[in-house]
């Protein structure tokens, strides 16, 4: 169940592109932290991010379902004079209870580019991405070319109209696979297009403490034409502990919107045989 479990929500974090910056995005965004010096000093062209993720089921620990993982990320990016950033990251997993087995994620190559400030609340910014596929699902099971997703997102400051500490980030994707086969070597179908909607709603209790509320509902159809409907839901807690150092736990559960039967819903907010709990670290410099 667990494993199931992991394979759906890598479905769900090789669609956000590369993952790792994810989730040191999540945690300055969650901790609402602002940078008092940035008015004094001038910007760096370049950010390098580091951390670690401990992640665990509920099932007890002595149990054989017990699941424990670490993941190890590292991400760069770099601004250019015309305001576009370019970023990539690596990722890799780490077993710590069961077959102790090493895998390395999926990266990819990110360009993301502010695109309009309609006023003080909205704004629009754009993103695009390129798979690099290092995974050896990817490489022997798959047989990715790579993948090029599509995404806007479109912020908004409710400070000022609702709560002072609260914003709405909403993340519609498109994204398109390109294989070498139409089917895996497995047997399985491959995913052609994928298609998300993601809303996260950030609320900061103070300077450098702060709530996410991260979902995401994704559909993906094959070659073949057969879709599958699956959805993520998070909850974290951030913690900034200086301007550098950011601290994060959570909640997260995900997998097939239906039930085995094709027809019943299997959404649920928490699950005790299919939630996850975990542990963020990250450093930014």
């Amino acid at each position: 169940m667990y494993k199931k479990k992991i394979a759906i929500l890598s479905i769900l974090l090789g669609f956000y592109g590369a993952s790792t910056t994810s989730l040191v995005a999540s945690t300055n965004v969650t901790t609402g932290q602002t940078d008092n010096t940035s008015a004094k000093k001038t910007p760096k062209p370049w950010k390098l991010g580091l951390g670690s993720t401990f992640e665990s089921n509920l099932e007890e620990t002595s149990s054989t379902d017990y699941s424990l993982t670490n993941t190890s990320y590292g991400s760069l990016k770099l601004t250019l004079d015309n305001g576009v950033s370019v970023s990539t990251s690596i990722a890799i997993d780490k077993d710590l209870q069961n077959d102790r087995e090493t895998t390395l994620r999926d990266s990819a190559l990110s360009f993301s580019k502010s695109l309009h400030k309609f006023n003080e609340q909205l704004s629009l910014a754009g993103n695009l991405s390129f798979a690099i596929p290092l995974s050896e699902s990817s490489q022997n099971i798959t047989n990715l070319y790579t993948s090029i997703r599509v995404r806007p997102s479109l912020s908004y400051d409710a400070s000022k109209s609702m709560i002072d500490g609260l914003s709405f980030t909403y993340l519609p994707s498109l994204r398109t696979y390109f294989h070498q086969y139409e089917t895996k070597s497995t047997g399985g179908s491959n995913t052609r297009y994928a298609l998300s909607n993601r809303l996260v709603v950030s609320y900061s209790l103070t300077d450098s403490l702060g709530i996410s509320f991260d979902n995401t509902y994704l559909r993906t159809w094959t070659y073949q034409g057969q879709s599958k409907d699956i959805y993520s839901l998070d909850q974290s807690i951030g913690y900034s502990i200086n301007d550098n150092l950011a601290a994060t736990i959570g909640h997260a559960i995900g997998g097939s919107v239906l039930a085995v039967n094709g027809q019943e819903q299997n959404i649920d907010l928490f699950n005790s045989q299919t939630s996850t709990i975990y542990f963020d670290l990250s450093l930014s410099y």
